[in-house]
């Protein structure tokens, strides 16, 4: 998908997960991911990959936390940012957008309460993953948590129809369960907790499939039937190679 950072495709897709979000489960997963954390309020807060902002509106909101959200999309961060020109003052003095990529980004030593990655570690190739954790790690505050919904594989990809397409379509290099977890730990990560949740996975893209799919003709005034067609295509893939267990839905969570 060579436009999925294209504004039309990001609009798009944010029919189906909800205004501020370009993946699965929307707010839901906002609401599970902040459940993880120890601390819940005053939180400084790093969120990788921070798309059109529903995540860092949410934590700021709901936690009263202070967030920084990073993106390499120009068009996610200026729209991300637009939006922060229209929220209530008091969370919008919380919530700062930047154009960041996270493998040359600085912040301050131990300046986060939490380092967020939703669905953005599977972007960086295997061979940089474990020196970005390591400047995360930076980052993080002595006893900071790492929390991040991603992707696994599991299985033999080769088998899958289409699955090693995508994955060089969209140059995204996924790890392996136990793999992830042995990254977390070389870092210094300790206290890693994962929960596979294909479940829900496959709930989620149900609902939002069905839901955009009521909502086509507004969408259709957004962007033309192929861009929301190549939309519900990958979609349905993807529910096709988690059923067959190519991929799992995992959330990690840990501690500096």
């Amino acid at each position: 998908m060579s436009d999925y950072y294209d504004l039309k495709s990001i609009l798009c897709r944010e029919v189906f997960y909800g205004k501020g979000y370009c993946s699965t489960g929307g707010e839901e997963v906002s609401k599970i991911l902040t459940d993880y954390l120890q601390k819940k309020d005053g939180l400084s807060v790093l969120d990788v990959g921070s798309g059109p902002g529903g995540f860092a509106f949410y934590v700021a909101q709901n936690l009263k936390a202070s967030v920084i959200g990073i993106d390499i999309s120009e068009n996610m961060v200026r729209l991300a940012q637009e939006r922060l020109a229209s929220v209530d003052t008091g969370i919008a003095e919380k919530v700062k957008f930047q154009l960041s990529n996270v493998e040359t980004v600085e912040f301050p030593a131990e300046g986060f309460d939490a380092v967020f990655w939703r669905s953005s570690l599977l972007h960086i190739p295997i061979s940089r993953k474990e020196g970005v954790l390591k400047r995360m790690m930076k980052w993080l505050k002595p006893g900071g948590q790492f929390i991040s919904m991603d992707h696994c594989l599991d299985g033999k990809v080769d088998d899958v129809e289409g699955f090693q397409k995508y994955l060089d379509l969209l140059g995204v290099e996924y790890l392996n369960v136990e793999s992830y977890k042995k990254l977390l730990e070389t870092v210094g990560l300790k206290e890693i907790f994962v929960k596979e949740d294909n479940a829900f996975y496959m709930r989620k893209t149900a609902e939002e499939l069905a839901s955009a799919e009521k909502a086509k003709s507004e969408i259709l005034k957004l962007v033309p039937q192929e861009t929301y067609q190549a939309q519900q295509d990958y979609w349905v893939d993807k529910r096709k190679w988690t059923e067959v267990g190519a991929m799992n839905h995992v959330y990690f969570v840990a501690h500096k």
